[in-house]
């Protein structure tokens, strides 16, 4: 028995990790009371579930939520539970994106980045919170993610990746924008010494 619990002490951290990280994003989902802003994101997807037309407002961001949520409403019904279930789903996600960096960083620290995210109170919070955010949480660290596994890899599913997850935060929310200017800065940076050598014609292009 102990044998078998330490060749499989990475898969039982995983399990344990998982489960915690259920717990606070999914127990008591549908019984606190509807945010303002949830109130809104739910009322649109509500009647676009209905088939009424819904005319986008920035106010209320980009279309990816409204699909979502009015496509679980079709499907499934309303409810509070339902109007923060994809929000849930995908911040339990968000807890084992390290796993995808887990060859550059090890067992221990990919296990370690894990249960700080499964724990983290804001990121809970967020995961529980019908608005956009965790939405966008994910799809920050998989960009990052994927434009490191590209730059150490050279693999075109990387990079098909990243381009992908850039299309998609646009439609979540208009700080895509000033994300996206931020790595793009990181990667100016990064990528200073090779523009110089183009500049002043040190390569081969």
């Amino acid at each position: 028995m102990i044998k078998i619990i330490k060749n499989n002490i990475y898969l039982i951290a995983y399990i344990n990790i998982f489960f915690i990280s259920f717990l606070f994003r999914f127990i008591d989902l549908g019984n606190r009371a509807v945010h303002h802003d949830e109130s809104l994101h739910g009322y649109f997807s509500y009647i676009t579930s209905n088939g009424d037309y819904y005319s986008h407002n920035p106010l209320t961001h980009g279309m990816f939520l409204f699909n979502t949520l009015s496509g679980i409403f079709w499907l499934l019904g309303s409810n509070e539970f339902l109007l923060r279930l994809p929000f849930a789903f995908v911040g339990l996600c968000v807890v084992f994106t390290p796993i995808l960096i887990r060859k550059e960083i090890g067992d221990k620290s990919t296990i370690f980045i894990s249960l700080l995210i499964g724990i983290s109170p804001s990121l809970a919070y967020f995961s529980r919170f019908a608005r956009n955010d965790i939405f966008m949480t994910a799809i920050l660290i998989v960009l990052i993610i994927s434009i490191y596994k590209y730059v150490i890899t050279k693999k075109n599913f990387w990079l098909f990746l990243s381009v992908g997850t850039t299309a998609l935060g646009f439609t979540v929310k208009e700080s895509m924008y000033l994300n996206l200017f931020g790595i793009l800065i990181f990667l100016f940076l990064y990528s200073l010494k090779d523009l110089m050598n183009v500049v002043l014609s040190k390569t081969n292009i």
